[in-house]
């Protein structure tokens, strides 16, 4: 290594060949190619510590904090919803994750929520709110169509445009 050279602390990703190794600081031994975090250290994804995982069926975009006006500049709010009919009083939620990748107009939610039925057997309300939602955001939209996919569910929009009262959906929730 040249002598003018200086290591920051940060630790990095680097590849060589087939291996993979994370670095203490920014100096690479020869012949080892820097590489972005995600390469090395890919995220897990959201599981259950409790309760069990409900298929979503429902995807919803909206603007963020209400209204019905998207506009260019501004994020999207992105809902999703567990498929069926929960009874309130007989359904605790253990845990909601949203989280909306991807470019190009073409955006992708993935989701969790963890659901525990409570009943026991014994009687429950007749209503469908024990099942929750989960919410993220988009990034900052630009004028432009976009699209909302969330496994077969495809909710297509404009911004900037005027939405119904509840957003834009696609799936059905029960």
């Amino acid at each position: 290594m040249k002598s003018d050279v200086s290591c920051n602390t940060a630790l990095q990703c680097a590849t060589k060949g087939a291996a993979m190794v994370v670095f203490p600081n920014s100096c690479l031994p020869e012949g080892w190619k820097a590489e972005k975090w995600e390469t090395c250290c890919k995220p897990k994804p959201a599981t259950c510590d409790k309760g069990a995982a409900a298929t979503l069926s429902k995807v919803c975009v909206r603007p963020v904090g209400g209204g019905k006006e998207l506009k260019a500049g501004a994020a999207a709010e992105v809902v999703v919803y567990p498929k069926g009919c929960m009874s309130s009083s007989c359904t605790k939620k253990h845990k909601t994750v949203c989280e909306v990748k991807g470019k190009d107009g073409k955006l992708t939610v993935t989701g969790l929520i963890c659901l525990e039925n409570t009943g026991g057997g014994g009687p429950c309300t007749a209503d469908c709110n024990g099942g929750g939602f989960a919410t993220c955001q988009t990034t900052t939209l630009k004028a432009g169509s976009y699209t909302v996919t969330l496994g077969g569910e495809t909710v297509s929009f404009k911004v900037p445009s005027t939405l119904g009262n509840f957003g834009l959906c696609a799936g059905k929730q029960w």
